[in-house]
Order: structure tokens, then sequence, then C-alpha cells
């Protein structure tokens, strides 16, 4: 996702690319899916994978993804690009499911342990969910993943008990908004 872009993601070749090695893997799945429709125990599903909802400014301010910048003059213009609003979101990009490496939901616990997961993550999927929904108005919280998200035991923070409590409560809150997958 994001991360594998990380390094090149001011430049829109790049970005170009990224998305046709996305759409190169899901006509492979494709194909697969078609040559074997059925009779098999193994299912294969296409995915893509997006870490980020939002983007923040050098002020600290926060942006959805695909926000324009103030000044593109000025301002590198892909500041606010993401691979939920560039790819996941794209019209030519046809997957089974959207994996959201959620640790910028989670990772509000670490700023405020009375941080509420639930409300802030039926907002960040919700605003994954209507960019997708664009261009793809059949994609529902069912073609979501939570792919990954963590709390560190050992962080002097939680400890044990808390981050089995943070654990499940983020996983109750992926359920609850119908998520097909939660992988912790």
């Amino acid at each position: 996702g994001d991360n594998a872009i990380a390094a090149a993601n001011s430049r829109d070749g790049a970005w170009s690319d990224y998305k046709k090695w996305i759409i190169a893997r899901t006509n492979g799945v494709k194909d697969a899916q078609a040559t074997h429709p059925s009779g098999s125990t193994a299912m294969v599903y296409s995915g893509v994978e997006f870490n980020f909802v939002k983007r923040y400014d050098d002020a600290g301010l926060c942006h959805v993804c695909g926000s324009s910048v103030t000044d593109p003059n000025r301002e590198d213009p892909y500041m606010y690009r993401c691979v939920l609003d560039y790819v996941a979101a794209a019209t030519d990009v046809d997957v089974d499911y959207y994996s959201y490496s959620a640790y910028q939901t989670g990772n509000k616990k670490n700023d405020n342990l009375e941080a509420d997961l639930t409300s802030r993550l039926s907002n960040d999927l919700t605003i994954a969910l209507n960019k997708i929904k664009v261009n793809h108005p059949s994609v529902t919280f069912a073609n979501f993943i939570i792919g990954e998200f963590a709390y560190d035991r050992n962080n002097g923070r939680f400890g044990e008990c808390n981050a089995a409590k943070y654990h499940k409560e983020f996983m109750d809150a992926a359920l609850s908004l119908g998520v097909s997958y939660t992988i912790a």
C-alpha cells in the first residue's frame, strides 16, 4: 500500500506504475478464478492494501486522501495522494477486497487511552468506502478487510490486559461495521 510507494510518492510515474501493477495482479487472479469457477475448497481473491485515509501537512493539519494542495506551484501536488484515492478508488481497479492496514486509526490509543476506536474506525472506513463507491457503487463494508493493526503488550503504556482489551475493542468495531475479516 502506501508504504510500498512511499519512497517514490512524489513522482506521477511511480503512481501510474503502481496502479498498473495492482491491475495486472487483479487480472491474474480473475483469470485463475475463471479457470477454476467452482468445485475447489481453495478460494483466491484479489485485493489492494492501503495504509492512509488521511494525510497531514507540515503544520499538522489533517486532509482526507485525495485533497488538493493550496498552491501546487509551491507545494508537492502529490502531498495528499494515497493508495486509497488514486489506486483503490480508480475506475480500472476492480478488486474483491480492500485491505486497510489500520495503524492510522488504531494509533490514536497511543495518544489518548480514552480514544473511542468504534467511532474512529467507523469514520475512517466510511471515508474509504465513500471514496471507492464513486467508481464502484456495489462495494460495501463486506468488501473490506482490516489487514493489520496491533497494540504492543510490551509497551509500558498498554501492558498485557490493556493490549488485549484494545484488540477486542478494535475487532468488535470492525465486525460491527460488517467488515469481512480482521487480521491482528
